[in-house]
């Protein structure tokens, strides 16, 4: 998408400069891209066509495939070992990347783990100061290549192994060493394979992925599941004949025998395996010899050939070096291609085409079809083409023509794969009958060599017309907005000095010896989140005060030197350990303004003091998702400009999924006040060049939003379930009904609800708030469990593409909230509508919530809508975004038919839900309780 964002950029400021100096031009516009796309890594891993597999381990010198676990790591001892020599051998057959067993079925480690003995460092190898994957990475960078590895789940020495929690958290731990000590890793490779005695335990493949996205950002994921390329379903190298990129995600999973035929065929990237020896082999072995040039061939043929990647694998020998006659093998490989491939006669030919789009000189002629570049320059017939497209090249040299017996087709992948079949002939003759042919389709003929003058008229079935999405509306959120929209509720945390003084702002002046909670269990903390619903918990590391929840090495502040675990205590380590196992993450909070530290005031000083303490919490604990920042200090405070873009800067490069938040973002803005409650109309996009941080006037601004807005910069609602921030003996937790009266003015208006809940001076958050999060859940639960607009029948203005067009009434009722949804047709005149009807009792339905969310991942739209029951209006409202609630000021309504009114929009309105609601807690004045 952001290639064609782009192409349309540049069209555009092409045509305002030609209307500035000359006649307006029309120019020709791409076709619009058919989803999904390829990301730009697939892209990049696609174009290799050929990578490397080096399977090497304690096996290579037991001559098994599978070990056991009970091998000693005694045996593993390649004297020869030359990492150098395998990256030059990979160089010289053209591959680009090389994807090492860092760690195979018999839990041997390849790399000096910490956390088992079971590798290199317990070797006779290098006198035990050996790292097999270090010396491939350094091998490898010096010849321009790339690395990846592969870490068997199954792990058959590993005593953890068939405890689920303690096994995934060590795999986790060992997927953390690789991806953090060795630099860029381009492919990590997955599988789910596991023997029939195996204990029976489930693998965490969706923390896993995460972890590795958040560590390597530019890595490509294998699995059976993608989600990055996905397994061809055999380890013969082919692929099948009908291969499509596109394949429905949620129909795989990992290790499931059954899919592999759906896999093979698709409809994530694709990728073949293949041994370059004996066809089950993994290791190498003295008894067996590498495949035969002729076999290499038709391997490529039936997998680069068939729009995959070839991953080849070429095991070292016992000695640590891959045998000679295995790199004559691949010097052949790679001669044999280069011979096939470096003359194209068709560059011999004259073109011609069906249509043309544009019309001659519209930039996308046939002679696009004869340059260099394969993805970005094509041949686009016209859209009105009614016939099917066709090519054809005709010999403009001797009499007897073009002999050849080889024909590529390529497609250009990054707008999407398309071609469901196609046919090619030679001087009339049919020679090939294919169908998908996707990033490279090689047909060698199997007649042998043909003589053909009009050398193929390549006749392509036409795609069926299928609705395209509408084209989004920027700005648009990021995944990681995304996914933090979604939380809905999450919990802040103050915690520190202020909970033993009783005050909320600190003076700095607090001895950490008053630090003693003597009950603190942060397994307390999460267990409330979990129970409550909530997803992320924000912990307020430091202060206005100066007083650090971690042992910081920059100060004499913190918990170091304070009498709780004897200073030996870690808040925030704790925090994450007791977070992790119960799947909640976390964030945290560091107070610019620093009431103790002698540099505040001093502005280089301080702001490099700031980066350190930001660098420790950023490096020590795992992924963060949210950083908070404020610009609050007091009046008295000293006048120093604080480095905010520095800082930012830093956090993205540690933590590069993480979301900032802070008045101006850039990711999440505050919303102007300390109630929970946002503006009535309240945009996610805003203009991040009028936003300060700590700018008292823009509050109303950060409230409302701007429909105008330039940046998706959603607000969070920041409110304690207290009076005060810090916990307060005098102090209760708010009512139930305040609660859910926020919730309906923060996340009810497309906000995201950050609920202060303040543990007390035991390290415990107190039991009436425990209990008072209980209810709040159990009502939210209560509300919304049951849609009534289920049991409706359901009429729109009208739907994009028709009937079964994709784009129904019907996704307003399933489960996804973000990415089905109802689109009206372009080019419907009057006011957009959705209707539903009671097709109930005679009563109708009887509610007095409604719900109304939508499809924000393509932008923000509704302006203005307005909801009728029976034909009285209920709501007139303005913005929904991504959950809008209207509880309704009259109460309870019994309708028979519920219509919602889009007045105005940007674009089309895209609706993804739609709930009719009763809440057994709204009471409104003069209405008697239900």
């Amino acid at each position: 998408m952001a290639k064609l964002w782009c192409s349309l950029c540049v069209i555009t400021f092409f045509q305002l400069c030609t209307f500035t100096f000359s006649k307006f031009e029309q120019v020709s516009t791409p076709p619009l891209p058919i989803l999904p796309l390829p990301t730009y890594l697939q892209l990049k891993w696609q174009q290799r066509e050929i990578i490397m597999f080096l399977h090497f381990g304690v096996n290579t010198f037991t001559g098994f495939e599978r070990g056991t676990g009970h091998e000693s790591p005694g045996i593993f001892n390649p004297v020869g070992l030359d990492a150098n020599q395998w990256a030059k051998t990979a160089s010289d057959a053209g591959i680009s990347l090389m994807i090492l067993t860092a760690k195979h079925h018999d839990g041997f480690c390849l790399w000096p783990s910490k956390y088992t003995d079971h590798s290199v460092a317990y070797s006779p190898w290098r006198n035990g100061h050996g790292d097999v994957v270090h010396e491939l990475v350094d091998a490898a960078n010096r010849r321009g290549i790339d690395v990846g590895f592969y870490l068997s789940p199954w792990d058959r020495h590993d005593q953890r192994y068939g405890h689920e929690i303690a096994y995934n958290q060590y795999y986790l731990a060992q997927l953390q060493e690789l991806l953090n000590r060795y630099g860029g890793v381009k492919e990590i490779w997955f599988d789910g394979y596991k023997g029939k005695s195996a204990p029976n335990m489930s693998y965490y493949f969706t923390d896993w992925f995460s972890m590795v996205k958040e560590l390597q950002s530019s890595i490509n994921i294998f699995s059976d599941a993608g989600p990055d390329a996905r397994w061809v379903g055999n380890e013969e190298g082919f692929a099948g004949s009908t291969c499509w990129s596109t394949i429905n995600g949620t129909s795989l999973s990992i290790g499931n025998a059954s899919i592999e035929e759906a896999i093979q065929k698709g409809r994530i990237g694709c990728r073949q395996s293949a041994t370059f020896r004996s066809e089950m082999d993994g290791f190498g072995h003295k008894s067996e010899s590498p495949k035969r040039l002729s076999k290499l061939l038709e391997i490529y043929y039936n997998s680069v050939g068939r729009n995959s990647v070839l991953l080849l694998n070429v095991p070292p020998n016992s000695t640590g070096l891959i045998a000679d006659e295995d790199v004559q093998r691949l010097r052949e490989f790679r001669s044999a291609i280069d011979t096939i491939f470096s003359t194209n006669l068709a560059e011999k030919c004259s073109i011609e085409v069906s249509s043309q789009r544009g019309g001659r000189g519209g930039g996308f002629g046939p002679e696009n079809m004869l340059d260099n570049d394969h993805l970005w320059t094509y041949w686009a017939p016209r859209d009105d083409e009614k016939e099917n497209h066709w090519i054809e090249f005709r010999s403009t040299g001797l009499d007897e023509g073009l002999r050849f017996n080889v024909i590529r087709i390529q497609e250009a992948i990054g707008l999407g794969q398309r071609i469901k079949r196609h046919i090619i002939y030679v001087d009339g003759k049919r020679v090939a009958n294919g169908t998908t042919v996707g990033y490279k389709r090689l047909h060698r003929l199997e007649g042998g060599v043909v003589h053909g003058k009009i050398l193929c008229t390549c006749t392509f079935s036409k795609l069926e017309q299928v609705p395209t999405p509408p084209l989004p509306i920027l700005p648009l959120p990021t995944y990681a907005q995304l996914k933090w929209q979604q939380r809905e509720i999450i919990m802040f945390l103050h915690f520190g000095v202020n909970t033993f003084t009783d005050s909320e702002w600190g003076t700095g002046h607090e001895s950490p010896g008053i630090f003693n909670p003597v009950g603190l269990d942060a397994n307390q903390w999460a267990r409330t989140a979990s129970d409550a619903g909530i997803s992320l918990m924000i912990l307020t590391a430091k202060h206005h005060d100066g007083f650090c929840l971690w042992p910081s090495k920059y100060t004499d502040h913190s918990v170091a030197n304070s009498p709780w675990r004897n200073g030996h205590g870690d808040v925030v380590h704790e925090l994450v350990d007791a977070a992790n196992p119960r799947g909640i993450d976390v964030g945290l909070y560091l107070s610019p303004w620093d009431r103790h530290d002698r540099r505040y005031g001093h502005e280089i000083a301080y702001n490099q003091y700031y980066l350190a303490q930001l660098q420790e919490l950023l490096s020590r604990y795992g992924g963060v998702k949210e950083i908070w920042f404020d610009g609050n200090k007091g009046k008295n405070a000293p006048n120093m400009s604080y480095y905010f873009t520095d800082w930012f800067s830093m956090v993205k490069e540690l933590q590069s999924s993480i979301n900032i938040f802070s008045d101006a973002g850039p990711d999440v803005r505050w919303v102007g006040n300390e109630q929970g409650f946002a503006g009535s109309t309240c945009w996610s996009t805003i203009n991040r060049t009028s936003l300060s941080i700590g700018n008292a006037s823009i509050e109303d601004y950060l409230n409302k939003g701007d429909p105008k807005g330039t940046d998706w910069l959603p607000a969070e609602c920041d409110v304690s379930i207290r009076d005060g921030w810090f916990w307060h003996k005098s102090e209760s937790p708010k009512r139930l009904s305040k609660l859910l009266e926020i919730y309906y003015n923060s996340v009810g208006r497309n906000c995201v609800l950050l609920l202060n809940v303040p543990p007390n001076p035991t390290g415990l958050i107190a039991d009436e708030d425990v209990q008072r999060l209980r209810e709040f859940r159990s009502a939210i639960d209560t509300i919304f469990s049951t849609n009534l607009a289920e049991k409706c029948s359901i009429k729109v203005s009208s739907r994009r593409g028709g009937k079964g067009g994709g784009f129904g009434p019907e996704n307003m009722l399933d489960n996804d909230h973000l990415w089905t949804y109802w689109a009206p047709r372009d080019d419907e005149k009057e006011s957009h509508w959705i209707e539903f009807r009671s097709t109930g009792s005679d009563e109708g339905l009887r509610f007095n919530v409604i719900r109304i969310q939508e499809a924000i991942g393509l932008g923000q739209r509704i302006k203005r809508h307005e909801i009728y029951v029976d034909g009285k209006r209920v709501v007139n409202g303005t913005t929904v975004g991504h959950k809008r609630l209207h509880r309704l000021g009259g109460g309870v309504v019994h309708g028979k038919i519920v219509r919602i009114k889009i007045g105005d929009s940007r674009g089309l309105p895209l609706i993804s839900s739609i709930g009719l609601h009763f809440d057994p807690f709204w009471h409104p004045i003069g209405q008697p309780s239900q």
